[in-house]
């Protein structure tokens, strides 16, 4: 299979104005460069989401080089909200910017200038501050889950106050506008890493079944792919797969129309379908990956083959970078009453 997403009509009218509102990030577009890459190098794919929230992130700030950066960092978020126990800190202090606290870092590109920090002041109310630096000493690099290359969970860690006297403060309005704005972009391109890792397990187990897999002994069939027990469970997981492309098919449109007209309801809305779309993503991905190595028969949990670094990889991911809006928050969506029912 491949990505096949379009935006549908009514979407492709607000192409222009997206084009406008950020050039930095293109719907489409990213999620096909994010997937495509996962398929063959998750670790790249890894990069590229997170260069493509930075930029965009940067970009609604107004940032000048905001591709030069070398990492970027942003407090985590608690139900889309930063909390001031769980993230980097500001205080100013004769026209300085005091710095201090945790929060996670994600690094974009080695040879980059200063990594761009998201601060919180120490007054939620007033917003925060874009901050510039090199952040080296303060980086505590997590280890590889699984040994898989790219997937950790790295932090910056400031224990004592840094001084920087260059700070941009950002209004608390637009602080959270940052944090939203990010988050779904953030979501919605771990959903296209994920497919992107079941395109390229798919590939490779389509070419196992057809030349290498066995029929089950006893059984008088000439090849593997005769077997209709094989063919059955197959067709499923290419459902499957079906259903998650349709899945980000509708997140696709969600964020580009949220990015080209900035409203709560059409927010609400993508992050429905993103956190939709990503949730079962995982759910597929581990009913497909564990499901289809079963069919493969023994020869499949061979490492020369590499199937057992597709499991690695997409279990790695959900732990490092698990669901921003969990399969808890979309079932109390569901099962909250709709505002025009409860208003009678």
């Amino acid at each position: 299979m491949t990505a096949n997403f379009k935006i549908s009509p009514i979407e492709e009218s607000v192409r222009p104005e997206l084009e406008r509102a950020a050039p930095s990030f293109e719907a489409l577009a990213a999620l096909q460069a994010v997937a495509k890459a996962a398929e063959s190098d998750p670790a790249a794919a890894l990069i590229r989401v997170h260069e493509s929230a930075a930029l965009h992130a940067l970009q609604r700030l107004s940032r000048e080089r905001a591709d030069r950066v070398h990492g970027w960092s942003r407090p985590r978020l608690h139900d889309g909200r930063a909390r001031l126990d769980d993230a980097l800190v500001g205080a100013i202090s004769g026209g300085r910017l005091a710095i201090r606290g945790r929060q996670p870092f994600h690094g974009v590109r080695t040879e980059g200038l200063d990594s761009a920090l998201i601060v919180l002041d120490e007054d939620a109310s007033r917003g925060g501050y874009l901050v510039a630096c090199d952040a080296g000493e303060h980086l505590r690099i997590g280890e590889s889950i699984f040994d898989r290359s790219g997937f950790r969970i790295d932090e910056i860690e400031i224990a004592q106050p840094l001084s920087v006297g260059s700070f941009q403060p950002i209004a608390a309005r637009a602080l959270q506008d940052v944090f939203d704005s990010s988050a779904l972009v953030e979501e919605y391109l771990h959903a296209a890493l994920d497919y992107g890792l079941l395109q390229g397990f798919s590939a490779a187990a389509r070419t196992h079944v057809a030349t290498r897999t066995r029929p089950w002994q006893g059984q008088s069939l000439a090849k593997a792919t005769d077997d209709p027990h094989l063919v059955r469970r197959y067709g499923e997981y290419v459902a499957t797969q079906h259903a998650l492309e349709e899945l980000l098919a509708d997140a696709t449109n969600a964020v580009a129309v949220v990015q080209a007209d900035w409203r709560s309801d059409a927010l609400g809305e993508a992050k429905d379908a993103v956190a939709t779309a990503r949730a079962f993503a995982i759910l597929a991905g581990r009913s497909i990956i564990n499901g289809t190595i079963e069919l493969l028969g023994a020869s499949a949990t061979s490492e020369r083959y590499g199937f057992d670094l597709f499991w690695r990889d997409f279990t790695a991911h959900a732990l490092a970078h698990p669901p921003l809006w969990p399969s808890e928050v979309i079932g109390s969506q569901l099962l909250a009453p709709k505002k025009e029912n409860a208003a009678r």
